[in-house]
């Protein structure tokens, strides 16, 4: 057998090694990248949504003299809740409270939800239950 065939194949094989190699390094990369942003972004998000949900709560107390600042803190809250969505992978149970506090407060219905006082209530509630399972999320996130 020639030698440069046999330099040939070792190339060959050590480039497939190396490629794989560099797979795996990229994966969790990308993992402890997600991780890290769960972690340091988390506990900043569930400060301010707290502080809408107690802006919230204040207003509500005086209904007809602050829709319109409920309606910004609501919109904020989404904001907030939809940026979390995207640092999230992974997390069925956020991701799925998420999604359903974003359904609750969604453009038309936000707009419904100001009519009704007690609508209000419900998404304000909805808020409240996904600050607690964020809370949560991340005491679970120290762990890993």
């Amino acid at each position: 057998m020639d030698i440069s065939l046999v330099v040939s194949i070792i190339g060959t094989l050590l480039s497939a090694v190396s490629l794989y190699l560099t797979y795996v390094v990229r994966r969790d990369t990308n993992f402890i990248r997600k991780s890290f942003l769960l972690r340091a972004r988390l506990p900043e998000t569930i400060r301010e949504l707290t502080s809408i949900d107690k802006k919230i709560l204040n207003s509500l107390s005086e209904w007809d003299e602050n829709k319109n600042h409920i309606r910004a803190d609501f919109v904020r809250s989404k904001r907030l809740a939809k940026s979390l969505l995207t640092k999230l992978n992974g997390n069925d149970q956020c991701c799925n409270d998420i999604e359903k506090y974003l359904r609750e407060i969604n453009e038309g219905r936000l707009d419904s939800m100001l009519k009704v006082k007690d609508s209000a209530w419900l998404a304000y509630y909805e808020l409240s239950g996904l600050i607690v399972t964020l809370n949560q999320a991340h005491k679970d996130s120290t762990w890993e």
